[in-house]
């Protein structure tokens, strides 16, 4: 369930932007955002930071680092231990985060009939474009419930 009120049009707005994210947060965010171009270059379609930082809520030491990664093809092996590497070195090079948690996905998956209401409102609801295209666009609008 989203925690914003609706639009004048019955509709679930964002709940977060890269605007809200305090300035303690910038490093870590700017980081993530060339670390996973780099990590996964081409393979990569899109990124998104969801959670506390995109919200303007996190607390320095307290708060976790959340991604989703949406990939052009099926998340294979070799894309999950990269994960877990970014996820460990952003984790250790930011004293202002206490874990980061990635999930990974891929673009076909994100836009399907079957994950429209669970994953698609998930993305298009509560996350936050860091990176590529936004999938958002090809997802209908929400409305609350």
């Amino acid at each position: 369930m989203e925690h914003k009120t609706p639009d004048t049009h019955g509709y679930v707005e964002r709940e977060g932007s890269l605007g809200q994210v305090q300035p303690a947060f910038a490093a870590v965010v700017a980081t993530a955002r060339s670390r996973v171009a780099e990590a996964y270059g081409r393979r990569l379609h899109s990124a998104y930071l969801y959670g506390s930082l995109p919200r303007g809520t996190a607390r320095p030491g307290h708060c976790d680092l959340d991604l989703l990664l949406a990939l052009h093809h099926a998340p294979r092996d070799e894309d999950r231990q990269r994960a877990d590497v970014l996820a460990r070195g952003l984790d250790e090079d930011f004293d202002v985060i206490d874990g980061v948690g990635i999930l990974l996905s891929d673009k076909d998956t994100l836009l399907s009939e079957r994950e429209r209401d669970d994953l698609g409102r998930f993305l298009a609801c509560r996350c936050t474009p860091l990176l590529g295209a936004d999938l958002a666009e090809h997802l209908p609008r929400y409305r609350p419930g």
